[in-house]
This record gives structure tokens, C-alpha cells and sequence, in this order.
């Protein structure tokens, strides 16, 4: 049995570019440490349980599936930590395994907001309908009450109609409609292969279901239309050459809107005549991200916002209902995440996740010159969210583990 642990050990000290015999390697209880060598203190996994908040060694592993051994305080040992002092509004934190479990802390600011919570997590998409709002595949919503769950599975896409929604789901590839009661209509088939799906309603009473599908090696974006009963009317054609980057739609009210990266920006018709406009921002595309690239509509103006840099600096351009850029380039750089961004006027709102750890969610608006108002601060839960416009007010929608957030700001 030792000449066995032997000869597997070695095989995987040879595929991290060290022999086995090398001095500065170390075989304890399983563990094995590359050429970099071992940890200095006692591992994480030793020393958690003893009721102190030690500092320890926690792995890494590099680009040759190597440990690469840094030290770490632990995050907690015992008793959990108020919510607040991680940057939440109320509750207690758990400590499992050493880590800080946040899941039961309330993230929502009992200021002038009105906040819901309801159980189970889903994808982050909102969309209104009427006085209701569907949180993806999580929930109802009466303006901020939860009225009921949704059962959506693999949902890809929702958009809101006069007296509901439409759902997209991947499994198989459907439209459905779904009533203001949360009950899913007959699923309609689309089209297979669809890939970072994107959809908007309203011009013609119609919808557009916009896809990026790998065609001989490069990625390229297709639409549908859809009428009220999720039904295709205008089969799949083809809009642009994508780089990949996850598509946006949105809507005047006359025409649709969507991009899927490289600078494109598709205009179609309600009965499925399309133009193509380049010249806006090209998304970094070196590490995508999802919202690298998003299109809002409000009154007479659009915004076309890409991530431009491998940080968090974007550009936004504006465009008229030609689908025409309008104007120069407006860089904007916050200093954090953009999760979500929904045109107001001739403004731009832009939904920033401030921290890594516990993210706080703040609203800001930018002007046309590129003046930036003061954030307004929402709540605390994860990094990725939605905005959406509810009469006169601006919803928020978030998740955190076990539950869907709202809330509700003035404009």
C-alpha cells in the first residue's frame, strides 16, 4: 500500500512540473504541498473547532491544479457575528465550518423602502405587468407583497404584457404565457440551440425572442417574433455576428432594440424588417461577464452601455428610434459592478454592487453631460440585480440565499 501512495503521489507532483523526490515536497495525512513547498502555519481544516480565531493556511490551486498555500485569518470560529457588522440591516450570521453563513441576516434598508423576501433563490430577471412584477423564476409580487411562487423550470427569459407574461424556458427550448396568477399557459416549441436568450415586448403587441447560436465555429445572433399567445408569427432570421457576449432587448414601443456585443445594435419591425447600426461601444471580452453589454429605452432616448475595460469602467452611448448613435461616447467609471441599467428620461440609472464580501446595492443617475447624481442606497445582498419602472417608481429587484428582495425608490 506505501509504494502505491507513492507512485500516485508522484504522478501528480510530474504534472505539477516537480520531481517527487524534491526536498521541499511533504506528504502529510493525504495532503502533499508542490515545489512552492508547505504551508508555514497548521492548515484551515486543523484549526477550525477550537474556539479561536486563528490564522492559518488555506490552498489555492494555480493553472497546474498545484496548491499554492497563502495564510488567512479565520472568518469566524464558534458564534456567528451580527449581521450589521457585516454590512447588513438586522440578524445574526452562523459560523459553519469556520465560514460565515449570512443566509438568515436581513439585507433590506427599513428606511423609506418597502422590502419582500420569499423563498426559493431564481435567476434575477424582473418584469411588470400592470400593478405585478415577476421576480424570474422566484415569485409574484403585488407591488412589494409576495402573492405567489413561481415554478418555472429552466428559465431563460420573461418579459411582462398587458395581462401577464411571456416565459422562455431551455428545456425543452418553449414559450409559454403566464397569467397574473402565476399559472403557465401550453408551451409554445422555438427554436433549439438558443443560447443567452434576450426578449422585450410592446411594439405591435408583439414580442421579440433574440438568441446567439454557434454557426460553423463563430457565434451569431437570430430573432423571432411572437404574438399575446406566445405563439411565433415571424419565424427565426438572422441579425448580426456576435462575439459572444450575453444579449440585450428592449423596446419604443414601435421597434425593437438588440445587441449581442461587437458594437452592433439591431433595429426590427414588428413585422421582422431589421436594419443594423454599428459604431457603439465594443465590450472587453476577455473575461466576460454577464450585463457586459445592455440596451434600455425611455421617452425619445436609448442607451447602449458596454464594459470596456477588464475592471469596472463602461461606456454608454446614446441612440434614436433609427437605431442611430447619438452623440459621443459617455465614459463611466464607479469605482464597482454594474448589475442592471434602466433609462429614465434622458437619464441613465445604473444599479452598482459596491464590496465583494457583502454587497451593498446602490442606484445612481447620470445625465446626458455625464454628471452623476448621489447614490442611493438600496440594500445588501448579492452582486447581480435588475431594474425596472412600475408607474412612477424604480424597482430593485435582488437575491440572496433563500430569498427574492423588491424594493421601491422614487425617481
Amino acid at each position: 500500500m506505501r509504494w502505491a501512495l507513492v507512485a500516485i503521489v508522484g504522478v501528480a507532483f510530474a504534472a505539477c512540473g516537480g520531481p517527487p523526490n524534491r526536498p521541499d515536497l511533504e506528504i502529510d495525512a493525504g495532503r502533499y504541498m508542490c515545489p512552492s513547498g508547505p504551508p508555514q502555519v497548521p492548515v484551515c481544516a486543523d484549526t477550525c473547532g477550537n474556539g479561536r480565531i486563528d490564522r492559518c493556511a488555506k490552498a489555492d490551486l494555480n493553472g497546474e491544479g498545484c496548491p499554492v498555500w497563502r495564510e488567512v485569518p479565520e472568518a469566524c470560529d464558534g458564534a456567528g457575528p451580527s449581521c450589521a457588522s457585516l454590512g447588513f440591516y438586522a440578524g445574526t450570521a452562523a459560523c459553519t465550518t469556520c465560514v460565515i453563513d449570512d443566509g438568515s441576516c436581513d439585507p433590506c434598508d427599513p428606511g423609506d423602502l418597502s422590502c419582500a423576501a420569499l423563498d426559493p433563490v431564481g435567476i434575477v430577471q424582473i418584469a411588470v405587468s400592470g400593478p405585478r412584477i415577476a421576480i424570474g423564476a422566484i415569485a409574484l409580487f403585488d407591488g412589494v407583497t409576495p402573492i405567489a411562487r413561481l415554478d418555472i423550470a429552466y428559465l431563460h427569459a420573461i418579459v411582462g404584457t398587458p395581462d401577464g407574461w411571456l416565459v422562455n424556458a431551455s428545456l425543452p427550448p418553449t414559450l409559454a404565457t403566464l397569467d397574473a396568477t402565476g399559472a403557465l399557459g401550453q408551451p409554445h416549441p422555438i427554436a433549439p440551440a438558443a443560447l443567452g436568450p434576450a426578449m422585450a415586448f410592446g411594439a405591435g403587441q408583439r414580442a421579440v425572442l433574440a438568441w446567439k447560436q454557434l454557426v460553423d465555429g463563430h457565434y451569431r445572433v437570430f430573432a423571432e417574433l411572437a404574438d399575446l399567445s406566445a405563439t411565433v408569427v415571424i419565424p427565426p432570421f438572422e441579425l448580426f455576428d456576435s462575439d459572444g457576449t450575453q444579449l440585450s432587448a428592449a423596446t419604443d414601443g414601435t421597434s425593437f432594440f438588440v445587441t449581442g456585443g461587437g458594437g452592433m445594435l439591431a433595429r426590427i419591425a414588428p413585422d421582422g424588417a431589421h436594419t443594423v447600426a454599428g459604431g457603439f461601444p465594443v465590450v472587453f471580452d476577455s473575461s466576460p461577464r454577464p450585463n457586459d453589454v445592455r440596451v434600455t429605452w425611455s421617452g425619445n432616448t436609448g442607451w447602449f452601455v458596454a464594459r470596456t475595460n477588464a475592471a469596472y469602467e463602461h461606456t454608454a452611448q446614446r441612440f434614436d428610434s433609427s437605431g442611430a448613435p447619438q452623440g459621443t461616447p459617455l465614459p463611466i467609471d464607479l469605482g464597482f459592478q454594474v448589475a442592471d441599467v434602466l433609462a429614465d428620461g434622458d437619464d441613465l440609472l445604473v444599479l452598482t454592487a459596491t464590496g465583494h464580501v457583502v454587497p451593498t446595492l446602490q442606484v445612481v443617475r447620470i445625465a446626458p453631460t455625464g454628471s452623476i447624481g448621489a447614490p442611493h442606497t438600496v440594500g445588501v445582498g448579492s452582486p447581480s440585480g435588475a431594474l425596472a419602472r412600475l408607474g412612477d417608481q424604480i424597482i430593485v429587484g435582488w437575491t440572496r440565499p433563500k430569498h427574492a428582495y423588491l424594493a421601491t425608490i422614487a425617481p
